[in-house]
């Protein structure tokens, strides 16, 4: 192994250095109180240690390296002893043909409580970069590489004096797939936001799920090929503001954000070519800061969830545009459901009921049959929502034409759960779901059954106070299959349930007392041939003229001496009477 050395004692006493030799391949083109050694390591790399002397010229240190012949770096190393000055590091080929074929650590080391800050400066490396990290590593400035970074990348700040962690200028010609971090030089110099900075960073490939980017500060300017890993603070997600990220495919990538962008506020501007698979959380206001759309995803594109201020106390805005395409996605309650906009959902925290996107859709109308199968209601959000106690909804119903009171379904008559894509609330009757009714499911807001927001941050939020509601068949319950008219059919029905008591919803128990009675039976045959139209006169095409049909047939001269007598039967002679009914009417 051989060692070669920059020293002189001309060079210490003038605090400056001006050799053009130090191991081959390796020159200083300049330096400045600093002085550099080399090794060539086992695998022909060049091992570099740099130090900042200490001096009492109070001036900063600075060195430019160039390398020959693309000879490649193993690690380098930095120590600043000059207390309270910078150092800035400069090192590429002497010729951009020449850079070094990748290097495989950058390391600052400091036998001092108080550093100086290093900055990496107008590095370029033709191959991939390690693991960079070290005391007062602060900044990097305009470093280009054209392979990979394949180690962690962490710059700290300077304590002396004082100086904010920077990455400014960084072009990634592969992929990210180890982790950069930014530090904040403690804490938040706003209520969220730190003092750490990353700008101006191009990674044309992907940045993989390793290769997460944690900032105590601000993001602006990032542009990758594809996006697979998590932008978020150094430590918390309060602790980062980000601003222009671009996620490409012009540089053959795939422009997908298969990742995670995790912010206090922001992204003011991002553009997905490609697929929108992850997460992109705010925790503030969808802000208008330009013309045009702030956040623009092809059309069909979004397949993941973006949450919109999801930072306590709630009272965040969506004024910024979110475009799908041509088309603007006109929030917080648009229309268009998952499956158009690509089966994701843009949400404003508190989330509220999505319409269009439950089954039945808010207002619609669905047919229920009676013999199954059952319906189960799925109330969508825009955004996710979780509860911990029993069911977090309120499930009511009413008559349709003459809609009264409110009637609450039992707790015990039916189950919620999440569904898949934990935007919905799965509702489960135990009962089968009566037709000619309305029926409405309001969330519970407060109490241990209470339904959240499910925002993934320091506190769930509430869920907004909302009314979803559909109805079921044709205009009154008493035509029971929903066919649009009160028939034979429905009356076969009606007394295969009659006799049956339960306190949930029954099929054929019009006045709500819990059990299918002669009474429910006489507004069955008072309705008896009519389309059950709300306009439609109660008696018109049968109404009272059913149960004299049926008084005739049985040989009574009116209808009352017939109900007179017909209140009189034992249970079975009843049963055994209404069972002939059907025939009777069809008879005429």
């Amino acid at each position: 192994m051989m060692k070669y050395s920059l020293f002189s004692a001309g060079a210490i006493a003038l605090c400056a250095t001006t050799a053009t030799a130090v191991c081959p391949n390796i020159t200083v083109a300049s330096s400045s109180n600093v002085t550099l050694n080399c090794t060539i390591n086992a695998q022909g790399k060049a091992d570099i240690d740099i130090v900042g002397t200490f001096v009492q010229d109070a001036l900063p240190g600075s060195i430019v390296v160039h390398v020959l012949n693309g000879q490649p770096i193993g690690a380098i190393t930095i120590d600043n002893q000059d207390v309270g000055e910078p150092m800035t590091v400069e090192l590429r080929g002497a010729t951009p043909a020449q850079d070094p074929a990748g290097i495989e650590s950058i390391t600052s080391i400091t036998g001092h409580v108080l550093p100086g800050a290093i900055t990496l400066e107008a590095f370029r490396i033709a191959g991939d970069l390690g693991a960079v990290s070290g005391p007062a590593l602060a900044k990097i400035n305009n470093m280009t590489l054209t392979g990979s970074i394949v180690g962690p990348m962490t710059l700290s700040p300077s304590t002396s004096p004082v100086a904010a962690a920077q990455l400014t200028g960084l072009f990634v010609g592969g992929d990210l797939t180890n982790s950069i971090t930014v530090r904040s030089t403690g804490l938040p110099s706003s209520p969220f936001i730190g003092d750490g900075v990353v700008d101006n960073v191009t990674i044309v490939g992907k940045t993989l799920p390793a290769g997460q980017f944690r900032v105590g500060g601000t993001i602006d300017n990032l542009s990758v090929g594809e996006l697979g890993s998590l932008i978020t603070g150094q430590l918390l997600v309060e602790q980062v503001s980000v601003g222009s990220v671009v996620i490409t495919n012009a540089n053959g990538g795939t422009g997908n954000l298969n990742g995670a962008i995790r912010c206090a506020d922001g992204p003011s501007v991002l553009v997905v070519e490609g697929d929108m698979n992850g997460t992109v959380f705010t925790g503030s206001s969808l802000a208008e800061v330009v013309a045009g759309a702030e956040w623009q995803f092809k059309t069909g594109g979004i397949n993941g969830q973006i949450t919109i201020g999801a930072f306590a106390p709630f009272t965040s805005s969506w004024a910024g545009q979110v475009n799908l395409g041509p088309s603007l996605l006109a929030g917080p309650e648009y229309p268009e459901t998952s499956a158009v906009i690509g089966g994701g959902a843009v949400g404003l925290v508190p989330f509220t009921v999505h319409d269009e996107n439950s089954m039945p859709a808010g207002g619609s109308n669905v047919i229920v049959p009676p013999s199954g199968p059952n319906l189960v209601v799925d109330v969508e959000h825009y955004g996710p929502v979780t509860f911990s106690g029993g069911n977090p909804v309120i499930w009511e119903r009413r008559t349709k034409c003459n809609p009264g009171n409110w009637v609450a379904v039992p707790d015990g008559c039916f189950t919620t759960a999440s569904n898949a894509t934990a935007r919905g609330l799965l509702v489960s009757p135990t009962f089968v779901v009566p037709n000619g009714y309305e029926y409405r499911v309001r969330p519970i807001t407060s109490g241990v059954n209470q339904l959240e927001s499910f925002v993934q941050s320091i506190q769930n939020a509430p869920i907004t106070d909302y009314a979803y509601t559909f109805t079921t068949g044709g205009n009154c319950p008493e035509d029971i299959d929903g066919s649009g008219t009160v028939d034979l059919q429905d009356l076969q029905l009606m007394l295969f349930a009659f006799g049956t008591s339960s306190t949930c919803p029954l099929v054929g128990d019009f006045n709500f007392n819990n059990e299918v009675d002669l009474s429910d039976l006489q507004g069955l045959l008072f309705k008896f041939g009519t389309d059950c139209s709300c306009t439609a006169s109660a008696t018109g095409g049968g109404g009272s003229g059913a149960t004299g049909t049926i008084a005739t047939a049985c040989g009574f001269d009116c209808a009352a001496s017939y109900l007179t007598w017909r209140g009189s039967l034992t249970p079975t002679e009843l049963r055994n009477h209404l069972a002939d009914i059907p025939a009777i009417l069809a008879g005429h």
